[in-house]
């Protein structure tokens, strides 16, 4: 029993997370809009999802404090797991909501989690075109670099020069290897480019 009420506490905090980030998720526009804000059907959906959650069976799960902080977790997990976007300022101005989020389902609105995702937005778009800028240049093969594919677990980025030395080898690597499925230059330099405009034109298109 113990193992069936945590597993329902895990899909309740799915459950919740995936409201809020999915209710500023990535929908594709021909207009590019410079700014998202939460609309009156995301809080109608709110209060459906927080009734629901509260009379599940099992373990009556409290839209409280405590699940508010886990998805605030969850949400920045699921916007940038690898912690390759947001500086550490970034998400320490997140922490303003840790114990909020519950509130947002109810009478509050859910602005805040719209102004993080409008944050992440800006941070990749930059780095996209931080990204297709170092195209400009072949990499150095010869340096000896070390690049962390995983870096969920490392510490967030402190400055931007920080994330463009972090962009650098993420570039490297990419174009290294391409250049071990045996690519010329000229090649991956138009693949990366591609590429990275596509999730840069996704990253415009957001309303």
């Amino acid at each position: 029993m113990s193992y069936i009420i945590r597993k329902f506490n895990n899909n309740i905090i799915f459950l919740f997370t995936s409201f809020v980030f999915f209710s500023t998720s990535l929908i594709a526009n021909d207009e590019v809009e410079l700014s998202l804000n939460a609309e009156s059907r995301h809080e109608k959906i709110g209060a459906l999802v927080q009734r629901l959650i509260e009379r599940a069976h099992y373990n009556h799960t409290k839209v409280n404090d405590e699940l508010s902080s886990e998805v605030l977790n969850n949400y920045i997990k699921n916007l940038d797991g690898n912690r390759s976007y947001f500086l550490k300022s970034d998400v320490e101005s997140f922490e303003s909501i840790r114990f909020k989020i519950d509130d947002m389902l109810g009478p509050a609105s859910l602005q805040p989690a719209f102004e993080i995702f409008e944050k992440y937005r800006v941070r990749a778009i930059s780095r996209m075109q931080y990204a297709i800028s170092i195209l400009d240049n072949e990499p150095n093969y010869t340096l000896i670099e070390e690049y962390q594919f995983d870096r969920s677990d490392e510490p967030w980025p402190s400055t931007t020069n920080d994330l463009d030395e972090l962009w650098k080898k993420r570039v490297k690597n990419d174009a290294l290897n391409l250049t071990l499925n045996e690519k010329e230059w000229s090649e991956i330099k138009k693949l990366l480019t591609k590429r990275y405009e596509r999730f840069l034109k996704q990253l415009q298109q957001i309303r």
